[in-house]
Parts: C-alpha cells; sequence; structure tokens
C-alpha cells in the first residue's frame, strides 16, 4: 500500500478521527487506533469508540491499493513533527509503515530527507 498527501491534509484528516480515540482503552486496544484505507477511489481514516464512529476522506494520490491501522495519537504527534510538504506513506511489510518526506530549501541550500520506519507494537511472533 502507498499513497501521498499534504502534510497540512493529513494532519486536518486525522485531528477528525483522532476524537474518538483520545481516551486509553485498556480492554480493547485497537480502538486506541485508526484505520486508514488507501483505495483507488480515495484514502479514507476511520475511527470508532465502539458507540459511534467517523470516517473522513483524505485528499491525496493512491500509488498502491491497502489499508492498515496504527495507533493515532503516535501517528499525529509524529505527522506533526514533519516539515510542511508532501508525505509519502508506504505499508512495506505487514508491520512495517514507512514515512518519506523531501525538502528543499533553497534559501539554506539544504536538502531534507526524512524516512522514519513504525514497528507495530503489536506485533506477533
Amino acid at each position: 500500500m502507498e499513497f501521498t498527501s499534504t502534510k497540512n491534509n493529513l494532519l486536518s484528516s486525522l485531528h477528525r478521527v483522532s476524537g474518538l480515540t483520545q481516551g486509553k482503552s485498556t480492554h480493547l486496544p485497537i480502538l486506541n487506533n485508526i484505520l486508514i484505507s488507501a483505495k483507488k477511489g480515495g484514502i479514507t481514516l476511520t475511527s470508532t469508540n465502539l458507540e459511534i464512529g467517523i470516517t473522513t476522506i483524505l485528499r491525496g494520490k493512491v500509488q498502491t491499493e491497502g489499508e492498515f491501522t496504527i495507533p493515532v495519537r503516535m501517528f499525529l504527534d509524529f505527522v506533526q513533527t514533519l516539515p510542511e510538504d508532501n508525505v509519502t506513506c508506504t505499508l512495506k511489510e505487514k508491520h512495517v509503515l514507512k514515512l518519506v518526506v523531501v525538502y528543499l530549501n533553497f534559501k539554506e541550500k539544504s536538502l531534507f530527507l526524512l524516512e522514519q520506519i513504525v514497528l507495530d507494537s503489536q506485533k506477533r511472533s
């Protein structure tokens, strides 16, 4: 699975769906996650607390279809630290998410390439 979106669009969508997952669910840890689904028709982010659910559409380009869940707090905190540019999310394996941001700053003559691999903490061997 692979998709590209701007940081601002991704943050906006994450803020919309993160409200339901703010409380720590000790009985069902999956409720602390959001479902990110990338299909040719678009990218959706979904969260629920088992009483209500929220789904939002993220503007972006889907290169490869797929879906995964990720802890929303960790993902939101990380995306907030990224520079203002396009973010490419790639699901490399079942439990590895790769985020890449290429940031060019011509005033400081620097190239910023950020590559972060997030491992699923719930991974079972």
